[in-house]
């Protein structure tokens, strides 16, 4: 079972506050310092879960490859987008498959590179299919399409090695306007541990330029060897990327070494920052070597001893862990901060709740 850890709530009369409410030039910032629950009051997801979607064997539309979406609709039903089979399936309250609409394919209603679905305005569905956002009715019916283009950047002046990502569609607004992402550009020497600036762009719903949010500098990576220059092939030892959500009422982005959310209006105003200490974020030596069992494991098979022993030794960590790794809103929202856990270790998943 997971536990949950909740602050900002509201406590007893008696006991101390526990958090901070202030004014900075029209931001408001919250700070909290510890839950507001005591030890034993905390939430607790069950152990087993109210629906069951999705078979191993059996029916094709119970089956899932890659999942682009899934979400809850007014009715109590669900909505569930499948990449892989290109389509949009739905079920009932219960779990029963009701319909599906699309397919693989370039027209109306099909999908050459479906990515991901969102709930839009009022009962609508949009598809991002790479490089076009689809709206649908409930009923699969098609209304429209927009087609994107999001210029790759190119490096400036004499680099060693470098690659660049591909833009897309980050998420849906109520009330409407898009949130996407531009190509990264990633740049530095094989095996460098290198910082990524990430930036967000605010869409209409027609599809408009608006303005941009960022940049957000606090994705870390290892430069992959573009040349194949063999050698063993570590992953990045603890780093932090930039986690984003777009909520009901605006964008949460935690792009710090704390744990530091900041919000985002749908104009693309910061709004809100809300800031946590009641969790030590501090590198010790059992991550050091938490992190090299995982590396261990993972390369036993494909690297000799000697050349992963001494990768290992030649490892720069940070000085902490990132200070989580997801960021959800829920329907009440509450804002859901999983706490960062270590690849390959046991126990359960804890979150940090804060009340809306």
């Amino acid at each position: 079972m997971a536990a949950l850890v909740s602050f900002g709530c509201d406590s007893a009369a008696s006991a101390p506050p526990t958090f901070t409410v202030r004014d900075s030039a029209g931001v408001q910032i919250i700070e909290s310092t510890a839950p507001a629950w005591a030890p034993g009051e905390e939430w607790t997801v069950g152990a087993e879960p109210a629906v069951h979607i999705g078979v191993i064997d059996g029916p094709e539309e119970y089956q899932f490859t890659i999942i682009g979406g899934v979400w809850r609709v007014p009715d109590g039903g669900f909505v569930v987008a499948d990449t892989r089979s290109a389509e949009v399936r739905f079920f009932d309250a219960d779990g029963m498959f009701r319909g599906s609409f699309g397919r693989q394919g370039d027209g109306p209603g099909e999908f050459r590179r479906l990515i991901a679905a969102y709930p839009y305005r009022g009962d609508s569905i949009a598809v991002w299919d790479w490089p076009r956002l689809s709206v649908f009715d409930r009923e699969g019916r098609f209304g429209r399409s927009l087609t994107f283009s999001f210029p790759a950047p190119r490096p400036t002046g004499a680099v060693g090695s470098w690659s660049t990502t591909r833009g897309g569609l980050a998420g849906v607004f109520p009330d409407g306007t898009l949130l996407a992402s531009p190509g990264m550009l990633l740049q530095g020497a094989p095996g460098e541990r290198i910082l990524v600036e990430t930036t967000f762009l605010l869409y209409s719903a027609g599809g408009d330029s608006l303005q941009s949010i960022g940049p957000f500098s606090a994705s870390e990576m290892l430069m992959p060897d573009f040349g194949g220059g063999g050698g063993v092939s570590l992953t990045a030892a603890f780093p932090r990327q930039v986690q984003r959500f777009p909520g009901r009422d605006g964008l949460y982005v935690g792009a710090s070494k704390e744990l530091e959310i900041q919000r985002f209006g749908s104009d693309g105003v910061l709004d809100r920052i809300i800031r946590a200490s009641h969790r030590s974020l501090v590198l010790t030596e059992e991550h050091r070597d938490m992190f090299k069992d995982f590396e261990r494991e993972r390369l036993t098979e494909s690297a000799l001893s000697e050349e992963l022993e001494r990768a290992l030794t030649a490892v720069e960590f940070p000085e902490a862990v990132p200070p989580y790794s997801q960021l959800l809103v829920d329907s009440e929202d509450h804002l859901w901060v999983r706490d960062y856990k270590i690849r390959g270790t046991s126990g359960p998943e804890t979150w940090s709740v804060f009340s809306p």
